[in-house]
């Protein structure tokens, strides 16, 4: 069974800048490169601990609007990224997110989506 088939959401492509803390510092140089309802993956300038936990935040426009996003999150996987040149990659499991922000994650994944069919 490949790491597709194991996940229980799509992942879909979403390149923003993100704001990562993780035991209470800011972790510049953060992007995303997917989303999902349960998670995302981000690309990193510095390494993060798998089992870390913290918080991510992002603002996306989608269409006119622009849709922020909180939660918090434990890495779950994480790892040097050979192919993009250096850095860090972090795959990060949302562990709590504030009931509004949880309609904010669907739209920006649905906006996603949408951009990709």
């Amino acid at each position: 069974m490949n790491e597709a088939d194991r996940r229980k959401h799509a992942r879909i492509f979403l390149t923003v800048a993100v704001t990562l803390q993780v035991d209470g510092k800011v972790i510049r140089g953060t992007e995303s490169r997917n989303i999902s309802i349960s998670g995302m993956f981000v690309a990193t300038e510095v390494y993060v601990e798998k089992g870390s936990k913290g918080t991510i935040s992002l603002s996306k426009k989608c269409g006119n609007d622009i849709i922020s996003f909180t939660a918090t999150f434990e890495v779950v996987r994480s790892g040097y990224l050979k192919e993009s040149g250096g850095g860090y990659g972090v795959g990060l499991n949302f562990l709590e997110i504030d009931p509004a922000y949880i309609q904010n994650l669907q739209k920006i994944v649905a906006f996603q989506s949408s951009l990709a069919a």
